[in-house]
């Protein structure tokens, strides 16, 4: 069976944050919150999407994923921002995702919040939102529209 776009996509997204963030602990849609023990560590939480609208058999669609940051300590605003610069970097690089999306769109990054974790020193977080639009035929969401 074929993978949707939409699930095409959050491997593509989740492939390039391993790729901008090799240090950090990858998390897709956890099940179980960010602790110390998995810091640094970058979460990508699938999000909502909408159906804009159809054109001539093809649906197009806006994807709502956010990418959660997490750093050590709540004095690492630098690694924050590397970390940062580096997501928006390597999504920015291609903003197809390897032909998948029509585009994407950086959205707001979250003040930055001190996370405590009994057991461990306090760290830091924030979460980037992002959206990416992509098109299907009309009929079938595992094919990608013209």
């Amino acid at each position: 069976m074929s993978l949707a776009i939409r699930e095409q996509l959050h491997v593509a997204l989740a492939s390039r944050l391993a790729t901008a963030l090799p240090d950090f602990s990858q998390h897709r849609n956890p099940q179980r919150a960010i602790t110390g023990s998995d810091i640094p560590a970058v979460v990508l939480l699938d999000g909502g999407q909408s159906r804009l609208r159809n054109i001539s058999g093809v649906a197009e669609y806006t994807l709502r994923p956010s990418i959660e940051i997490y750093v050590g300590s709540v004095n690492s605003g630098p690694a924050l921002s590397a970390a940062y610069a580096g997501i928006v970097g390597a999504l920015t690089a291609d903003v197809t995702l390897g032909g998948l999306a029509k585009f994407l769109t950086e959205g707001d990054l979250s003040e930055p919040e001190t996370v405590r974790d009994e057991g461990h020193e306090p760290f830091m977080g924030a979460a980037l939102s992002i959206e990416v639009e992509y098109w299907t035929l009309e009929t079938d969401v595992t094919q990608l529209g013209p």
